[in-house]
């Protein structure tokens, strides 16, 4: 949490089950709580194994709240997840 911000950084990787690829990068976004409306930021590196290149890209994307916010009480959560107000 800064401020008024929700922060979270994600790493991810995967192999593709269909072709050659394996990619990894990492994910940050920042959602402001009193709107729930945020950014997206990407940076990825890839590697395709059949020609043996890498491939480095970024992206940012609007992460924009279309509907109205589910009450809590009405959310499906796992019984082990750890809620702060």
């Amino acid at each position: 949490m800064i401020g008024s911000n929700l922060v979270f950084t994600l790493t991810y990787s995967q192999k593709h089950i269909d072709n050659n690829w394996r990619d990894g990068g990492i994910w940050n976004f920042t959602i402001d709580k009193s709107d729930l409306n945020g950014t997206l930021y990407e940076l990825s590196h890839d590697f395709d194994q059949g020609l043996k290149r890498w491939y480095d890209g970024y992206l940012t994307a609007d992460i924009t709240r279309t509907g109205p916010p589910i009450p809590m009480s009405q959310a499906i959560v796992g019984p082990n997840l750890l809620l702060l107000q």
